[in-house]
């Protein structure tokens, strides 16, 4: 099992991977959205191969899976059987955020399908991180709380001008203020019906 402080640091990092997807949690039996299905070992998925993938979280949309706790392990986000078009439709949007380059945000390599899921490759993984509080900021230095300011400022700056509207705001913030924003089953084209709206948010 290792010494206590590499079972901590494992345990953390886990925690910080379930933030990946930071919708309301339930529990698998009562999601009333069909069975958990679990990709299995080897799985081909938008030109990755994840290899042993571990369950680190579940949520509204779907259960996040870990390829591994390194720096640059993959995860994915399987829908359940009523949200595979979110997942894929979160996808996009990520994706037209990496191509607009915007900073500070996690990527989605592709999805594929999965029986009657869709699944969702992320990355990157980033471990030693904690979902963003008021007190997590707090209790940071003044510089790191200046990095993460700027960095806040960029990635919705450049939201904006890529079109992206990103409401319900989810982050994973380090303690040197180094942070990646994540979940963006919420997010959306500024130039939609509801994009206005949501800005406002």
């Amino acid at each position: 099992p290792g010494p206590p402080s590499r079972r901590a640091s494992i345990t953390a990092s886990l925690a910080a991977a379930a933030a990946w997807d930071a919708d309301t949690a339930v529990g698998r039996a009562s999601t009333g959205q069909g069975p958990v299905v679990a990709p299995p070992p080897n799985f081909l998925c938008a030109g990755s191969r994840l290899v042993s993938l571990v369950s680190i979280g579940a949520g509204a949309h779907g259960t996040v899976y870990a390829d591994g706790l390194g720096e640059g392990a993959l995860l994915a986000k399987v829908s359940h059987a009523n949200t595979a078009a979110i997942v894929e439709a979160e996808c996009q949007v990520m994706q037209q955020l990496e191509a607009a380059g915007v900073p500070f945000a996690s990527r989605c390599a592709g999805v594929c399908a999965l029986q009657d899921r869709v699944v969702a490759v992320f990355s990157p993984f980033f471990p030693g991180a904690r979902q963003i509080t008021a007190n997590l900021v707090a209790s940071m230095p003044p510089e790191a709380q200046e990095m993460l300011v700027r960095s806040s400022a960029s990635f919705l700056v450049r939201s904006l001008a890529a079109g992206i509207v990103v409401s319900d705001l989810q982050a994973l913030v380090r303690t040197d203020g180094s942070v990646l924003f994540i979940d963006f089953s919420e997010a959306m084209p500024f130039a939609g019906s509801t994009g206005a709206s949501a800005a406002l948010q």
